[in-house]
This record gives C-alpha cells, structure tokens and sequence, in this order.
C-alpha cells in the first residue's frame, strides 16, 4: 500500500486529503516507511525528525485544506533555510547551524500547507564535492548533483517533492540522471531570500517531482501569479545539438532522437537548428563567472575554515580568487553580447530541446557528471526542465532530454514538458 500511495499523482493526493480520504500523517508515515526501506543505500537524506514532521502533519490534519500542496510532504535542499531544522550546507563547518527563519520559498510552502519532511543532501557549499548519495537506480553511480539527495529521494518514492538549486547544472543533471522531472525557473521568479548563495548573478531554486503534472503544483506556488502575463502558445521545437555534440554519448544521442519522433506524433511542429556562431564560448565563460562567485561569496569561510574545506573545494577558491575583476567583467559583457543573438533561435511561442547530460550518470560516486549541457541556460537565466526519454540498457539507468524556453516562458516550458512526458509514455 505504501508504495501504490506514493505513486499517486498530487492531484489525487490533494484530493483525497481535502476529502478526509487520507490524512497528511498517513502520508508522512508512508515517506518514512519508504525511508527505512532505501535509505541506507541510497543516502539521501542530511537530516530526519520524523517526530516533528509528522507534527506537522497532525496540524495539516487539523486545518482546512489551504491549496493543492496541503498536507504533502515536500523535501528541501539543505543549503535552503528552515526555522526548526539545522541547514549545514553539506560543511562541517555548519554542523550546528539553525538558521531560526525560514527561507522565502519554504515560508510561501508552509503557508500553502505543505509539510517539511527534512533536508535533503547537497555537495559542499552546492558546489563540486559530492555527498555520499548514490543513484537509485544503480548505487554503483553518482545521482548528480549538487542537488543529490532532492533528485535521489524523488526518484526513490521517498517524497512526491523537493526543492534544489541550481548555480550550473545542479538541478538539471541530477534530475536526468536520477530519472525523475526537474525544472530550473526564470532567473529571479522564486525568491532566493535564505538560500546560502554561491553566485548572485546565476542561482537558482530548482524543483524536483515524478511527473510533470506535480511540478506545475509545486511552481504555481512557488513561482509568479498566473497574473504576471500570458504566455504564448508553443508553436516551434527546435532540436539542437550543440557546438558539444561530441560529448553526447549514444545514450544521450538517442534520447534525444526518440524526443524528435514523440513530439512530432504528438503534433509538434519540430525541425533541427544549431546555435549561433559564438556559443562555443559560454563553457569557459560560465565557468570564469562562476569561480569568481563562488571565491568570492565563501571568502569568509575559507578566511576562518580553510582546513574544513576539501581538497577539491579548496583548489577551485584558490583559482577563483586569482581572477581579476577586469576578467570578469570581460566575460559579462560578453555574455551579453551572446545573450543577444538568442532570439534567433529562440522567439516567441519557440522553445529547445537538447541533451540534458552527457549520457547516463557516469560510475561512481565521486564526481556528479559534466554539466556542459545546462551551462547556456544558467548563464542566460532561462527556464529549463528535463523530462527521461531513455534507459541505458547496459546499466538500466535513465537519461533525460533538457526543454528550454525564453525567458519568463515558464509555462510554456512545463507545458512542453507535459507534452513530451505523455507522447514518450505512450510509445
């Protein structure tokens, strides 16, 4: 039962609970029940209070049904803060922080009615060293990251949801990877107020769920009011392959091809287009912008903790902080420059599909993939989701196809990806 439960769509989740059919604490208790059952394989999870949850629950139980994400539990991030759990931000040097406020996004969450059900592992700082989270699917591989544990948990049925973030590809990946649907919004539509910050000019909050359907629940609470504009009708896919095509594997090359057919039966209008003259570049100038940030926003920590900082971690601080302010500022005028040439491939009622990842989560656990694919739309702040479209019939791990729309098309991306979700479950 507890499985068949968490399989449920939210719909039918938040239906029943608005209905008394199910209570939030039945719920809570079936995610702890899966838990105990994959946890300790998987490790997904940077802290537990299955107690405080499930008094969360009883007062979800207690009120009238506040929206569609009433009483369903949802995991979060842990570099995202919460008022009654410790945020770490995958560092020793956090161990015993509690942040005593909660983040913006988790606030608009609890008022919505959701229930926190924990914090879910991240890499250190959200950055390059990975936790000891494995895939689901295969413990042998990496789940991505640096938003691990929100993928793994997700796709293990141990939460319907959970928030990440992204900085270069850290919500993008691990949700191709992990199999499930992931989505990074427009730049600045879910407010970042709480979230430990690596760079200013590129995160984001990213959303994880099993089913497009339930991340348009998840977004519409989090996300801006339907209010803030129409969005246009999908007219153009265009499939790219990028000036990177030769890191795609058969894997990534064929999941992508089986997303042309699909859409093309589902009615689409889809032709093949490349990507202008210049952005071969966005790798080493995401990359740049990216280092300086991150250097720069954990000074005082390297300042205080250098000896508590990985090895790896250590030496990218240490390249960061060596790029000049002139270097940087060089390569943000550029993106600008490479930001305005996206309108010819990317208009109004248009959006992109590409490879998500460079092929299946890559073996072991000590390295969360290249992120090559998702660097453009981190860069440029648009909205990216990823849907699977492939197993790995070698490893049965999934391989997921990234949708891309321009910026502020939100609802056009999560429709697509609803489209493609469908057309490929219908093969």
């Amino acid at each position: 039962m507890t499985n068949e439960l968490l399989q449920l769509p939210i719909s039918a989740l938040s239906g029943m609970i608005a209905e008394r059919r199910l209570s939030s604490e039945e719920l809570v208790k079936a995610c702890f029940e899966r838990i105990s059952e994959r946890e300790a394989t998987i490790k997904a999870w940077a802290h537990l209070d299955p107690d405080l949850a499930l008094e969360q629950a009883r007062r979800r139980d207690a009120e009238a049904p506040k929206g569609p994400l009433h009483g369903v539990p949802v995991g979060v991030k842990d570099v995202i803060d919460t008022r009654d759990m410790p945020t770490r931000r995958g560092t020793s040097i956090y161990a015993d922080r509690r942040p005593g406020v909660d983040a913006t996004c988790v606030a608009r969450l609890r008022e919505k009615g959701a229930v926190i059900l924990g914090k879910t592992t991240t890499t250190e700082f959200a950055t390059w060293t990975p936790s000891d989270t494995t895939n689901p699917h295969n413990s042998s591989h990496t789940p991505g990251g640096s938003s691990s544990g929100s993928a793994a948990a997700v796709a293990a049925g141990m939460v319907p949801l959970a928030l990440g973030t992204q900085t270069v590809g850290s919500t993008i990946r691990p949700a191709a990877f992990c199999g499930v649907i992931g989505m990074k919004p427009s730049f600045g539509f879910v407010p970042m107020a709480g979230v430990n910050v690596t760079s200013q000019r590129l995160d984001t909050i990213g959303l994880f769920a099993k089913k497009p359907e339930d991340l348009a629940y998840l977004y519409a609470e989090l996300g801006p009011s339907p209010e803030s504009g129409p969005t246009p009708d999908l007219e153009l896919v265009r499939v790219i392959e990028t000036p990177w095509w030769d890191k795609a594997d058969q894997n990534a090359r064929s999941a992508l091809a089986r997303s042309w057919l699909a859409l093309t039966a589902a009615g689409l209008r889809v032709e093949a287009a490349e990507l202008p003259a210049g952005f071969e570049e966005i790798p080493e100038l995401q990359n740049l912008i990216a280092h300086y940030d991150i250097a720069n926003n954990l000074r005082q920590d390297y300042v205080l903790h250098a000896s508590q900082f990985s090895d790896n971690l250590g030496t990218r601080m240490e390249e960061g902080l060596a790029i000049g302010p002139r270097s940087y500022g060089e390569a943000l005028r550029r993106v600008d420059v490479l930001r305005a040439m996206l309108p010819r491939v990317l208009g109004s009622g248009e959006a992109i599909v590409m490879p998500a990842a460079t092929g299946a989560a890559p073996s072991g656990i000590d390295w969360t993939g290249d992120p090559v694919f998702c660097q453009p739309w981190s860069m440029f702040g648009n909205p990216a989701a990823t849907v699977p479209a492939h197993i790995d019939a070698a490893t049965g791990l999934p391989v997921g196809v990234q949708l891309v729309g321009r910026f502020g098309d939100d609802q056009l991306v999560l429709r697509l990806a609803q489209t493609l979700h469908a057309a490929l479950n219908e093969e």
